[in-house]
């Protein structure tokens, strides 16, 4: 498991394989673990980014209430951090949400 700070705080994700970015956001209560098989053996061509959602898994809760839109600023970071300008995003259930909240921030 990966981590960077984000506003001061731990923020959790994996990343695994090499190509376009994919952008997996899990669902309710889970954490990047439910892309477990995703992870493991990355599809050919593909860099495979899963991060805990703020409260789930190794990321810390945020300040404030943990909305959609914070979640995918918090997404927004980490593609920031790790300098990726765009990537292909995929979400589950609240991580569904999280991705249509992450198409409204540009």
């Amino acid at each position: 498991m990966n981590e960077i700070s984000l506003n001061g705080r731990r923020y959790a994700y994996e990343d695994r394989g090499s190509g376009t970015p994919l952008l997996l956001l899990h669902g309710f209560p889970f954490s990047s673990e439910s892309f477990w098989p995703q992870l493991e053996s990355p599809p050919n061509g593909f860099r495979v980014i899963a991060p805990d959602h703020r409260g789930f898994g190794g990321s810390a809760f945020g300040e404030g209430p943990s909305t959609m839109e914070a979640m995918a600023e918090d997404a927004l970071g980490l593609l920031d951090a790790l300098k990726i300008p765009a990537a292909v995003v995929g979400g589950v259930s609240m991580g569904g949400y999280v991705a249509l909240a992450l198409a409204r921030l540009d």
